[in-house]
């Protein structure tokens, strides 16, 4: 009964929008309908709703034991693509709490093809991203789950920031900053840090991808104050300085 608990509270906070599904931003500007899940071998005519896809997942995960047995806590987050034909290709996992999440993940969205009217851009329709997220706790309720999940990404994130600015074990730091985000995947703060850690280990492509979604949330202009690293003391602060002026 425990397991089915977690779920349950997943539902509930992806319903909320604590995790939830996030919008279509693949296309040249903005006006564009979204793509949307249907339920159903998609059709033209085919009404929609909001929640369907929260809705099937549930049912998808509530039958997995793999998935539903889990002791891992925290944010999965996946993003795939949703085709001019409603078909669903090239998942990937943003955030993965474990293996057994992201396999069952996988094939619930995996399963939805043919399911999505895609997104629409004047008469036509086009390929479009989609971004998902449910969140997995033990505790008893929603407000106790997001009590824990700030506490522990508060800590971790504190973690990150010593070993990084004093004690400057950046492997550590960013081992921090990634727990951090297992619970808070969408902390412009910590997506930030944790892509200093990778340019300066090396791992540029990790870090023009935590960028990349800082920069999707919190936006160009101005510059949050979380950027204000000294340039001087890490190359990375001085790439992504470069990247933001460049907008």
């Amino acid at each position: 009964m425990k397991t089915v608990l977690i779920l349950l509270i997943a539902i509930a906070l992806s319903l909320a929008g604590v995790a939830q599904e996030k919008s279509s931003k693949s296309l040249e500007s903005m006006d564009v309908i979204p793509a949307q899940f249907t339920g159903t071998q998609y059709n033209v005519n085919t009404d929609q709703g909001a929640d369907l896809l929260m809705h099937f997942l549930h049912t998808f995960f509530k039958a997995d034991v793999g998935a539903m047995t889990t002791n891992f806590e925290g944010t999965e987050v996946v993003r795939f693509t949703v085709t001019e034909t409603g078909q669903v290709k090239d998942i990937r996992f943003v955030n993965s709490i474990c293996k057994e999440v992201d396999n069952a993940m996988y094939l619930a969205l995996k399963s939805t093809s043919g399911q999505w009217k895609p997104a629409v851009k004047g008469d036509e329709f086009h390929e479009c991203y989609k971004e998902v997220s449910l969140t997995f706790s033990q505790a008893e309720d929603i407000m106790a789950t997001e009590n824990n999940f700030t506490k522990r990404a508060e800590k971790y994130f504190a973690k990150g920031c010593d070993k990084m600015l004093f004690d400057h074990k950046l492997k550590k730091a960013e081992r921090n900053f990634s727990m951090a985000l297992n619970y808070r995947p969408y902390d412009e703060g910590t997506l930030y840090l944790r892509g200093i850690c990778r340019y300066e280990r090396g791992n540029k492509e990790g870090a023009m991808e935590d960028w990349d979604r800082f920069t999707s949330l919190a936006g160009f202009d101005p510059a949050p104050p979380q950027t204000a690293l000294n340039v001087q003391d890490f190359e990375g602060a001085k790439a992504f300085a470069d990247l933001y002026a460049k907008h």
